[in-house]
């Protein structure tokens, strides 16, 4: 596994978690909604191009 596919999972993976917390209420008293309109597809966006992008099978190599 290449540096390029942990980038990958771990962008979905944090978008995921991010996308559970912003409905929750931050210790600060602030709704962080926000996030889910912003950060959220960006990183979804992001890892999407990197594994369209990465070459796979006979190209990689």
């Amino acid at each position: 596994m290449s540096l390029i596919w942990f980038t990958v999972w771990s962008s979905v993976v944090h978008g995921a978690i991010m996308a559970v917390q912003s409905f929750g209420v931050g210790m600060d008293g602030m709704s962080h909604y926000g996030h889910l309109l912003g950060d959220v597809p960006a990183l979804f966006v992001v890892a999407a191009a990197l594994a369209f992008f990465t070459p796979r099978g006979e190209k990689a190599r």
